[in-house]
This record gives structure tokens, sequence and C-alpha cells, in this order.
């Protein structure tokens, strides 16, 4: 897989997940509809979506059953507003959403992490820019319907 950047987020209030969306413009202009982007700059290292495993029992002779996963979200952006912040608290705090995550030049897929909180934290620490901080996990049985992130395929 190509290196990624993952340069354009978008979120909404958590639904259905779904394998296609539909996107408008392109590169810094990248609308896909239905969902609303997030306001910032993604830093170099201010983007990660992981997993790992949980829910881990040993079985004895070196093996471990795993019986559910741990998907990881965790941005963090520069170039945000006062009102960013109000508008992204309201629409993350508490509240189940679906991220997806767009490398603006390789705009064909992108990754999404369903169904999960988040919690918008702001960063002002003294001699830098300010940043949004945003982090959550989503846990999931293994099961293979049940995988915390998906591909996304994005077409116009």
């Amino acid at each position: 897989m190509a290196v990624k950047k993952f340069d354009s987020i978008f979120y909404r209030a958590a639904a259905t997940p779904v394998s296609s969306v539909t996107k408008t413009g392109g590169g810094a202009t990248l609308a896909i509809t239905n969902w609303a982007k997030l306001v910032g700059i993604p830093t170099k290292e201010g983007v990660k979506i992981g997993i790992e495993p949980d829910g881990q029992t040993e079985l004895g002779g070196g093996q471990t059953y795993t019986g559910s996963e741990k998907g990881m979200a965790e941005i963090q952006a520069i170039g945000f507003s006062a009102a960013n912040y109000a508008t992204l608290r309201s629409a993350f705090l508490n509240v189940k959403v679906d991220l997806l995550f767009i490398d603006s030049e390789q705009d064909s897929v992108g990754l999404a992490v369903w169904n999960t909180i988040v919690y918008p934290a702001a960063d002002f620490t003294s001699g830098e820019q300010p940043a949004l901080k945003i982090g959550g996990e989503c846990k999931r049985g293994t099961g293979a319907a049940n995988t915390p992130f998906t591909h996304v395929t994005v077409s116009a």
C-alpha cells in the first residue's frame, strides 16, 4: 500500500457503516456527501489509526486467544478557531461518531472508524501553535464483520 498522509478527515453522527462514499472537488476542496470536514490542518504526526488485541485469554503452551479488538483513532490538527473548537466539542463530546480518513492526493479509497466516541481537547502550549487533539477507541468482538475500521471506496 502506498504511503498515506490522511490530510482530509470527515465525520458524521454514527450511522450504518458504508462501503463507498461520493466526493466533490479534490485536493484542498475535497468534500464528501453527507459528511462534515474536520477543521484545521492535520500535523505530520497528527493522524494515527490502528488496531490491537483486546480481551485476550491465555490458552497455555504459549498460545493466546483474542476475543476482541480495540481500534484507535488519534488526530492532532493546528489552524483552528475558538468557534471551530466549540462546533467540534458539540459534535463529539459523548456522542458516537463515524470518522473517515482520506489522503487528498490518493482519494479513491479511505479508512473509516465506525461508531466510536472521541474526545476533543484543545492544547495551548506556550511558544507553539495551538493544537486540537481528538482521540478515542472502539472495541469489537473478533468476528470478521465487527472490525473497528474498514476501507471505503471514494467515487465522484
